[in-house]
This record gives structure tokens, sequence and C-alpha cells, in this order.
């Protein structure tokens, strides 16, 4: 009997108890609410970004969102020191402000999904949303290399630009679900390998909660999806990733900022960039995105989707690989060889599929 109470009360079985309940629930909740969001004609809004046809129901990520802020206060609330003898309210990821910021930003997402708004009232209510949380980070992010007012002016463009670029990225069935499992496990990854208690409890154990929920949407979202995110589920989504990878960093981990992301950087960022330089209208919805030019030459949802995992998967090693050696030939190798592993992924989503030459 003893052996038993050890096994079911040991931190390893209370974390696997966790992720399997938090997948199963947020896939129960998600099939539930579909009937109901089509009884209230709540469908994704085809536009010139689009990839898909027919009426499909959005609204998961307000699921998403409300789960893991409810995971989140519990937590905060009902910690269980005896289990894994963690502090968890001395945390910014356990802040009201921070846990309001996640639902404010489902909330005002939510109603652009509903009736979609001005690119100045999205943006408006992101930047809002990066102010207060920006003043609110550690003011070493940068590792104190940078001053004081610099480091605050990375660490708010940072949370600005990946809460957008996860935004504009989510339009592949499983595309965000796979990238969210990815960045998640990285930064639990490192939190478990350096054993940093700390490190877990602020940063570690968010993340694995996320990647938890996010597991329950994948199995609504793989192709065919059944569902979206929507705006109310990409955007306090990306918000909540980027502010884990800039907490991550001011623990010292800063490769966790450059390698996790890196391909949503790679492929929205330089999109971006060459709408502007070629003076389109880069505020509107397109279809020139990696991953779309991708779909468009003849490639399944689901073969981008793995593809992206798998390329996550070699980005996520890298960065544990840096992290781990921490010494400076390493964090470059990594970050060059990540930077491979990209420029392999966006070539192979430009390439025509052999069986369409």
């Amino acid at each position: 009997m003893a052996f038993l109470a050890d096994y079911f009360f040991s931190p390893t079985a209370f974390l696997i108890a966790v992720v399997s309940f938090l997948a199963v629930t947020t896939y129960s909740l998600i099939i539930a609410s579909i009937p109901f969001l089509k009884r209230y004609n709540c469908f994704a809004i085809p536009n010139d970004s689009s990839n898909h046809k027919g009426k499909i129901p959005h609204g998961a990520g307000v699921v998403v969102v409300v789960v893991l802020v409810s995971a989140l206060l519990v937590e905060r609330f009902f910690s269980l020191p005896w289990v894994l003898y963690l502090h968890f309210a001395d945390y910014i990821t356990y802040s009201f402000l921070f846990l309001a910021l996640l639902l404010a930003l489902s909330f005002f997402s939510l109603i652009d999904d509903i009736k979609p708004r001005s690119v100045i009232y999205r943006l408006a209510v992101q930047v809002i949303a990066a102010l207060l949380i920006t003043k609110a980070l550690p003011s070493d992010v940068l590792l104190g290399y940078a001053p004081f007012w610099l480091d605050r002016l990375f660490a708010f463009l940072f949370i600005v630009t990946f809460t957008n670029f996860f935004n504009f990225m989510d339009g592949s069935d499983g595309m965000s679900a796979v990238q969210t499992i990815a960045i998640t496990l990285g930064l639990a990854a490192i939190a478990l390998v350096t054993e940093n208690a700390e490190l877990f409890s602020e940063i570690g154990f968010p993340a694995m909660l996320l990647m938890s929920i996010t597991i329950g949407f994948l199995f609504c979202n793989w192709h065919p999806a059944k569902i979206f995110l929507g705006d109310g589920g990409s955007i306090p989504i990306g918000f909540f990733l980027s502010c884990l990878m800039l907490l991550c960093s001011s623990y010292g981990y800063w490769e966790a900022v450059i390698i996790l992301p890196m391909y949503y950087y790679c492929d929205a960022g330089l999109t971006l960039l060459l709408r502007i330089v070629r003076r389109e209208k880069w505020w509107k919805p397109h279809k020139k995105h990696f991953y779309k030019v991708a779909l468009q030459k003849g490639r399944s949802h689901d073969s981008i989707a793995k593809a992206v995992a798998m390329a996550n998967g070699g980005l996520v090693l890298l960065t544990l690989l840096a992290v781990l050696n921490n010494r400076l030939s390493y964090e470059i190798v990594s970050i060059a060889l990540a930077g491979g592993i990209v420029l392999v992924l966006l070539l192979w989503m430009r390439a025509t599929p052999k069986k369409q030459r």
C-alpha cells in the first residue's frame, strides 16, 4: 500500500494525471460546443487568406483560454506543495493581471471573430495588453546586456510581433496546435533538464498546462478540422507563449526566444517584409505565407502539419543542446542548425510536389 501511495502521489504521476485530465476535458468541451456554435451561426468567415471550403465553426480558442485560465486559477488557490513543493502564486504567470489580460484578449478577439473590426482596433487591444504586461516582466530579458529602455522595447515588440505572427499562421489544420505543443514542450523541457524549481514553477508548469489543453484541441483540429481556434484563441495563445519565452530568457535561457519560435518568425516575418518591399497592402488578408503556398501547390493540411512538427522537434532538441552546454560555441551552432532546419522546411513548402509536376 505504501508503494501505491508513493506512486499515485508522486510528482510524475501527478503531472501525467494533469496532462490527461486537461486534454480529455478540453476535447470534450470543444466537441460539446460545436452544436452551440453552429446554432448561433459562428462560422469562419471566408476571406482572401482562407484555405478551407464549406462552413466550419470557429470558437474553440475561447474554450482553450477558459480552461487554461481556470487551471492557472486552481493552481493559484489550491496548489499542492505536498506534491510539487512549489509556490506558484508568487509568479507573473499566476497573477491576476496576466490572467485578466488573457481573458480580455480572448473576449475582444472573439468580438472580432463575430463581426470583423478594423486593424487599428485589433492592434490597439494587443498594444495595451503588451504594455501592461511588459511593465510587470523582469527588466533583464536581455540578461543585462542592454539599457532598461531597450530591454523594455524588445519585450514589447516581441510580444506584439509574435502574437500577430501566431494569428497570421493560424490558417491550416493542425498548424497552431503543433506549434503550440512544440514551444510549450521546449519550455517545459528546459525547466526539467536544468532542474530549476523556480523556472518550472513560473514557466514549465504553465507551459505543460497549455500543452495538455492543446493536445485536446488538436484532436478536433487535425485535418479535416471539425473546428478552428478563431482570433479568440490565436491572439491570447500567442500572447501567452511570447510572455513565457521572455520569462525563460530572464532566467538566462535566451535560446528559447530565438530557436523555439524560429519557424513562425521566418514564415510570417519574411512574408511580411516581402509584401512591404513590394508595396503591397500588407495588412490585408492574403495567401503568400510559405505554408499557404504549399497548400496551393497541392500539399495536404496534414502533411504540412507533420512537416512543421518534425522541424519543430529538431528546434526543441537544438534549444536543449544550447541550454545544457551553455557555451557560446554550442549556442551559435544550435542557432545555425536551427536556421538550416527552417530553411529546408520553407524550401519544401515552396517546391512543387512530385505528383503535381
